[in-house]
């Protein structure tokens, strides 16, 4: 699947596009995108941690790319955390909380406009992966919520939280 936005860059625009990989299981109807390029291994668990459908990755990206081309910060990539600061706040006006996997799908997002944009290589993106994670969790820790088969649960104590600390 190919992702593409217009990306502003100060008064102009230049059009970004990455592949992205899918990921098919015989099982699931449908196709899912496989982030497990960029996120740090202990969130590759299909059980744990679903995988987006296509349909959400696409709509996410696209407002990331909105938000980061209204955000005003100095750098390009303090640009990218504001949108995606942005993407996360508009996610918990509408539903009140933030769900891990949720969050690490818009992460997963952020690692595409990085390496789509040409600001970091595939190294660079998964260095900085748990760091974008940490700056989203350290300041909207009160709103998140640990993901479970008993529906949302507190984030503290959480299997959600203890897979984030182990990366950290």
């Amino acid at each position: 699947m190919e992702l593409k936005a217009l990306l502003k860059e100060g008064t102009s625009s230049r059009s970004i596009s990455m592949i992205v990989p899918i990921f098919t299981h015989p099982f699931l109807p449908p196709m899912y995108v496989d982030p497990r390029w960029a996120r740090p291994s202990v969130f590759h668990c299909f059980a744990d941690y679903v995988f987006p459908e296509i349909n959400d990755v696409e709509n996410d990206f696209n407002n990331l790319v909105d938000c980061v081309n209204r955000a005003s910060a100095g750098t390009t990539i303090d640009r990218y955390l504001a949108g995606l600061l942005t993407v996360v706040d508009n996610h918990i006006q509408r539903c009140g909380r933030l769900l891990f996997p949720d969050l690490l799908m818009y992460i997963d997002c952020l690692a595409y406009l990085c390496y789509a944009s040409d600001l970091m290589t595939e190294r660079e993106v998964n260095a900085n992966y748990v760091k974008w994670l940490k700056f989203v969790v350290d300041k909207r820790r009160s709103k998140l919520y640990a993901s479970s088969m008993f529906g949302p649960q507190p984030f503290a104590g959480s299997k959600n939280e203890r897979d984030y600390i182990s990366c950290l």
